[in-house]
């Protein structure tokens, strides 16, 4: 496996992780030295200024901590993750500002095979992430937004690059983009010939429909899956047929084969308290030999192959407690004999019924019947989830569900995942070696608790039992905003 020297960052001693944890301590009473009191002082114009610039900033600190024992096998894993997110001024409202993401990673323990990441690859335990690390300028004569450093952009394609990204709104009805810099491959040794860059433009030929033409070119020079230079062109439309009816389309070409082709429609009645949705996603040709950017999963996990999915969801509300969900989603692999791991035709049907603020205030349950039909299985379920919130600080939730696949992936191609403050994403799973759990079903307790004003606490307990082992995962974090 090679290692990472540029895109990220090797920790050689603990010194960063004690500067965060101090950090955190004093962040609840930030607020205590920024207000005002009753009694008027004159200030410097340094001093006024030193304030100014300290209330553009706001952030918090993550500490997550998860824990995963295999019960069968009798193997462990722990992991430690400490992230941060420091904000200046707004991109949307302030002519500058700047983001910085970033995190360190460090197992704790002696993995398993089991449970060995991609982050226990390394000499060192601690491992630190730039996500994140950019300034944002806005309102430069025509352009309406120039973003530089480390970013994602989701113009296109959810991107991750080194660059620039500069956005134009010449006319009311344009937009236009156009970027470039440097992929950023977490686990790559050198950068080196790596390239990518793209415009897209968004034009609303009429008040309630926007058309939309997109290019990425990318170059990537890859020890493993080797050298390439891939080009994607991307046409999408949106229109709003009526008030409560929209439809949207996609279609990509990757080099010069179909890559995917993408319909969908919604329906809001908002006076019956009725939404209906349907799409149709085609992959046209199986997805492998492209850069990462395009597939980033295909070095580990193979080949993805050409599939067809239908999916419609239908949601009525009932009153004001309660509400039904009946749905149905279809997918087909465009040969089945190509049905391998990752690669499967299913049906799926379901029902879930809820209920709101009933019989308490805060209360929320729900209960899903499912039925999966597969080559081989014909599967039926019942997942349920009961929440309760106490005055906005407190929430409790207890549930259960079924997964007729579940996969563990490589911790650092879910960014995503690991980067989310939701207390539901704790950790991406975080398998070495790819896999895919069979006819799994999961029982699960999460808390959350609000501790002053910036302080929360996360818990999340889960069992997962499926044919060959059982699962614990235990995993906490503490949120610090300041």
């Amino acid at each position: 496996m090679a290692h990472l020297e540029k895109n990220g960052i090797t920790v050689k001693s603990k010194h960063g992780l004690i500067l965060i944890i101090i950090i955190s301590i004093f962040a609840p009473i930030r607020d205590v030295f920024t207000q005002t009191t009753d009694i008027t002082t004159e200030s410097s114009s340094s001093e006024n200024s030193s304030n100014s610039i300290f209330n553009q900033l706001y952030g918090a600190l993550t500490f997550r901590y998860q824990g995963r024992h295999a019960e069968g096998e009798g193997k462990s894993d722990q992991d430690l993750n400490e992230s941060l997110r420091l904000n200046y001024g707004s991109p949307y409202n302030d002519k500058i500002s700047g983001y910085i993401h970033g995190a360190l990673r460090q197992d704790i323990d002696d993995p398993s095979s089991l449970f060995r990441s991609i982050d226990d690859t390394y000499d060192n335990s601690l491992r630190g992430y730039l996500y994140e690390f950019y300034a944002n300028v806005n309102d430069i004569s025509i352009i309406e937004s120039a973003k530089i450093g480390r970013q994602y952009s989701s113009d296109v394609e959810n991107l991750h690059f080194d660059g620039l990204h500069l956005s134009f709104k010449p006319f009311d009805n344009i937009r236009f983009a156009t970027f470039g810099g440097v992929p950023a491959h977490f686990h790559e040794s050198s950068s080196d010939g790596d390239w990518i860059s793209g415009i897209s433009f968004k034009i609303k030929p009429l008040k309630n429909s926007t058309v939309g033409f997109d290019y990425i070119f990318a170059s990537d020079k890859n020890d493993d899956i080797g050298n390439h230079h891939d080009n994607l062109f991307i046409i999408s439309a949106r229109h709003n047929v009526k008030q409560w009816w929209g439809i949207y389309g996609r279609y990509s070409k990757l080099g010069s084969i179909s890559r995917d082709f993408q319909i969908s429609s919604s329906w809001n009645f908002s006076e019956l308290d009725l939404n209906i949705r349907f799409s149709y996603y085609k992959q046209a040709q199986a997805l492998g030999d492209f850069t990462i950017e395009f597939n980033e999963f295909a070095p580990s996990m193979g080949e993805y192959e050409p599939y067809d999915q239908y999916t419609l969801d239908i949601y009525k509300g009932i009153g004001n407690h309660m509400g039904l969900n009946v749905g149905a989603s279809l997918r087909e692999l465009k040969d089945e004999s190509d049905e391998n791991t990752f690669n499967h035709d299913y049906e799926r049907y379901y029902i879930a019924y809820s209920l709101f603020d009933f019989p308490l205030k805060g209360l929320t349950m729900s209960l899903t019947g499912e039925d999966f039909e597969t080559a081989g299985d014909d599967v039926q379920s019942i997942s349920f989830d009961v929440t309760q919130n106490f005055n906005k600080k407190f929430k409790i939730s207890l549930g259960s569900y079924y997964s007729l696949y579940k996969y563990d992936t490589t911790s650092g191609g879910n960014l995503a995942a690991f980067n989310s403050f939701s207390e539901d994403a704790f950790f991406p799973v975080e398998s070495l070696t790819e896999s895919e759990r069979d006819n799994v079903r999961s029982y699960y307790l999460k808390i959350k608790k609000k501790i002053f004003n910036s302080w929360e606490i996360w818990g999340k307990y889960e069992y997962e039992s499926f044919d060959s082992d059982i699962f614990h995962t235990f995993q906490t974090a503490l949120k610090v905003k300041f």
